[in-house]
């Protein structure tokens, strides 16, 4: 129907609208025989037409000409002129809406593969659901691998994981490692972390480095070297940070927007996490999914209309907070 209704419009006699395939009016093109395409005239107009879910844009030209002549119904009609002007308005959009949905198709998707452990795991929900709200929703393709309390050296040894990442055809591939690893063994850290960069590089991806939180009262396997949170969390935001630099990857802070938080409001600091004191509640699980918005697509988390389950006041805490480690 809409595309009989496009041809009638400019099948008509009476149409001022015509459509030229041109960059820009007045710029001659070559032609891929070197022969030069037909110049628009000077009252050629362009519209560029962005879809609001694309990020496609498109140059839509069409010149405005005059009938080749009045027929007895634009002569005798006071409204003659402005039925044609509003017939050649409609005939434009007519063609926008024809090709828009062709251009929202052709947008390709970011796929984005997390590898991790349950810290990875735990937020999965949350980062899916908010990312499924965003205006990107319909141009993301999520997958999870996080068995329980593995490291990346692990996941460096694992065939599937590796066939994952060189055959899947990921725009970014997000590495969490065991939560005490980093803090603890940082050499150890930052081979299996090369490494998996070095194979996430050859599929042509991009490493995101997940920087995780310091345990809510330290660790306590190991309180000599990390009896609080702040010595734990100090160690694993460095590691991840110089990991990310030194890879030429992208770091998703969430470490120290968790941080901050703890700086800023006490109560939800410990919100934060589970009973455990280590595993994300849902306050943690929305932190680290507006994190990973932010860092992946450069917007701000408080735009979409999730809240993942928390109140409007911690939602709103998280975002100041996120806003600081982001500078």
């Amino acid at each position: 129907m809409l595309v009989s209704l496009i041809l009638h419009c400019f099948a008509s006699k009476r149409s001022r609208v015509a459509l030229a395939p041109c960059s820009h009016p007045q710029e001659s093109r070559q032609s891929e025989s070197g022969a030069e395409a037909t110049r628009l005239p000077k009252n050629a107009k362009h519209f560029m037409f962005r879809s609001a879910s694309s990020q496609s844009a498109f140059e839509l030209p069409f010149i405005m000409t005059k009938p080749a002549q009045s027929n007895l119904y634009d002569r005798m009609h006071p409204c003659g002129a402005l039925h044609r002007y509003i017939r050649d308005v409609l005939c434009v959009w007519l063609v926008v809406l024809a090709v828009l949905p062709a251009v929202h198709a052709d947008a390709p998707k970011t796929r984005i593969l997390f590898i991790g452990n349950s810290y990875t795991g735990q937020i999965r929900q949350t980062v899916t659901e908010l990312f499924n709200a965003s205006p990107q929703a319909d141009r993301i393709e999520l997958s999870f691998f996080t068995p329980g309390g593995k490291t990346l050296e692990f996941h460096l040894n694992n065939p599937d994981v590796i066939k994952n990442i060189s055959d899947g055809g990921w725009d970014y591939v997000v590495l969490q490692d065991q939560s005490q690893t980093p803090a603890l063994f940082p050499g150890k850290f930052a081979s299996a972390a090369s490494g998996l960069d070095a194979l996430i590089d050859a599929a042509g991806a991009q490493t995101v480095f997940y920087q995780t939180w310091g345990r809510r009262d330290g660790d306590k396997a190991n309180l000599e070297r990390f009896p609080d949170y702040l010595s734990m969390q100090t160690e694993l935001s460095k590691s991840y940070a110089r990991e990310a630099k030194r890879c030429d990857a992208l770091l998703a802070a969430v470490g120290d927007t968790w941080a901050a938080v703890r700086q800023a409001d006490a109560t939800l600091g410990v919100e934060l996490y589970k009973k455990d004191g280590s595993h994300p509640s849902k306050q943690g699980a929305y932190l680290a999914a507006c994190v990973f918005y932010v860092t992946l697509f450069e917007q701000s988390p408080a735009k979409i209309d999730y809240r993942g389950g928390v109140t409007e006041q911690e939602a709103q805490m998280i975002w100041s907070s996120l806003v600081i480690t982001q500078q």
